[in-house]
């Protein structure tokens, strides 16, 4: 009988030692979002210092100064392949993504 109320004890003891390290680490996960939370907001904050330090020195006749000493702008191609050939498989038909709608003049 002193055998089993050993053992019982032990095993609640046991089960206690579990609960409180289950528990340890959920405070330490908690503690650590906290933490990640924190640095997060003082990242965006000094983002939002730094935005407004850049607004403030750069004017709009500035950037068109700096505009037209690049020369005349062209804009950017892209080489990647097409909406057509990126989407053909996503349609259940297999068929490819029209590039526009038809107009009236196209389906007469």
């Amino acid at each position: 009988m002193f055998g089993k109320l050993c053992a019982l004890i032990v095993a609640l003891g046991v089960g206690a030692c579990l609960l409180l390290a289950a528990r340890q680490m959920r405070l330490q996960a908690v503690n650590a979002l906290a933490e990640t939370h924190t640095r997060l907001a003082e990242h965006d904050r000094s983002l939002a210092r730094i935005r407004t330090q850049i607004a403030a020195r750069a004017t709009p006749d500035q950037v068109a100064a700096l505009a037209a000493k690049l020369g005349p702008l062209q804009p950017m191609l892209f080489d990647g392949p097409s909406a057509e050939s990126q989407f053909a498989d996503a349609l259940p038909s297999g068929k490819p993504v029209p590039a526009h709608a038809p107009s009236q003049a196209e389906t007469r």
